[in-house]
């Protein structure tokens, strides 16, 4: 191309004797650089609205939950008995697998567990359920009981030994009721997660209609006894 116009030129110049010889590299028409530059700036602006779009989506979509058989077994450390430290598994006990199934299944909001002693229903049937709504799902969960003057020992007879256990002891409170070593008597204990355990006696209806539990999607309102 540079040829060709050197060419061109030196032509045009000799049959038009005495006239000026026109510059080499002419100045292109048009503004093409600064056009460019514009094209390529809106290009900027796209992809960096994209990305802010697609970050927005993603957080509206929220989080994917396991099913509750799938957090036992990631999750859950036996706490105490013959099998202590050592992780969760349903192949120990194989009604397990079946009862995890029935409540991951949606089909009840209420589920019923009863059967023989030492055979890790406390474990399966009422821990495993309780610890799952608190840090699974992330939401507050309403512990019923007979008589409050049980609360503090079911929490740390049970409760607590299963969340010191596994990873979300980093979430027990620090002091007060529900903390390591905290004694004395447990109504309610808030977790670091922002979510509430809070104990009452019998199903006190009125109580717990008056006491705010945030929602929790297709869980809430789960009862599971």
């Amino acid at each position: 191309m540079v040829e060709l116009i050197e060419t061109t030129q030196r032509h045009a110049h000799k049959a038009r004797p005495g006239s000026a010889r026109p510059p080499l590299n002419p100045p292109r028409r048009g503004g093409g650089g600064s056009e460019t530059r514009h094209r390529q700036s809106e290009t900027r602006h796209r992809l960096a609205e994209r990305g802010e779009l697609l970050y927005l989506w993603g957080g509206m979509r929220g989080r994917r939950l396991r099913s509750m058989r799938q957090f036992a077994e990631q999750e859950i450390i036996i706490p105490d008995g013959e099998y202590k430290g050592r992780r969760f598994t349903c192949a120990r006990q194989p009604f397990n697998a079946l009862w995890f199934d029935a409540v991951d299944s949606g089909n009840w909001t209420r589920l019923w567990a009863t059967g023989p002693s030492q055979t890790s229903k406390t474990l399966v049937c009422f821990i495993i359920p309780l610890l799952y709504h608190l840090f699974e799902v992330g939401e507050t969960v309403i512990c019923a009981l007979p008589d409050m003057n049980m609360a503090a020992d079911k929490y740390h007879a049970d409760i607590l030994p299963a969340i010191a256990s596994s990873k979300y002891a980093d979430l027990l409170p620090t002091k007060g009721p529900g903390s390591r070593g905290g004694g004395g008597k447990i109504e309610s204990v808030t977790f670091k997660n922002g979510v509430t355990l809070k104990f009452m006696s019998g199903w006190q209806r009125q109580a717990a209609g008056g006491f705010h539990r945030p929602g929790g999607g297709d869980h809430r309102g789960r009862r599971i006894r």
